[in-house]
């Protein structure tokens, strides 16, 4: 759903805190907690996302051309078989990873595309909810957040009203589902 690494440091919208790791460390880090993922699945798409892309951001920001950055494949050191896609459709239904969608417009996301839509951008809110029509049954899937919400590039977020829901979004028989973790016991 994208978001695989953070890149605290290369924001242009958030200043990172200082007790975090700086942009080489993350990277470093980021490269490490991947490579089990790479691993495990050596073939597999990942969805484009804000984070991933705060280097292509930042460099834009300073009038630096693409041509001159490498690919996600490169600087994430990931297998051939990874490729990163702005979205994707399986099975009909839309997957993107949501920038464009705020806490309430991915609700309505399926009627905007006329299909069931998966989305992972908001870490607030995940959840899924249905609307059927003369079409048939369709459904939108915020998938939540898999993150720690306690790692100083959060810090950002402390004050929020709105904090990260802790799950994952599954699609059992071609349904969207909501599964929150546990956090001390409670859900």
């Amino acid at each position: 759903m994208g978001d695989e690494v953070d890149q605290a440091k290369l924001s242009i919208k958030y200043t990172a805190g200082p007790d975090g790791l700086s942009a080489g460390e993350e990277l470093e880090e980021s490269i490490k907690a991947l490579k089990p993922f790479f691993k495990r699945f050596p073939e597999t798409y990942v969805l484009e996302s804000n984070h991933t892309a705060r280097i292509f951001k930042k460099a834009f920001a300073s009038g630096i051309p693409r041509g001159y950055l490498k690919t996600y494949k490169e600087f994430l050191k990931a297998p051939i078989g990874w490729n990163w896609l702005p979205e994707l459709c399986i099975d009909g239904a839309l997957y993107t990873h949501g920038e464009s969608y705020n806490q309430t417009s991915w609700k309505t996301g399926m009627d905007v595309n006329y299909e069931s839509i998966v989305i992972g951008h908001l870490h607030a809110g995940g959840g899924v909810i249905f609307r059927k029509n003369r079409k048939g049954l369709f459904w939108a899937l915020n998938t939540g957040f898999l993150g720690d919400i306690n790692a100083p590039c959060f810090d950002y977020g402390k004050h929020s009203k709105n904090k990260p829901t802790l799950g994952c979004g599954v699609i059992i028989d071609g349904v969207g589902q909501f599964v929150p973790m546990l956090e001390g016991g409670k859900c």
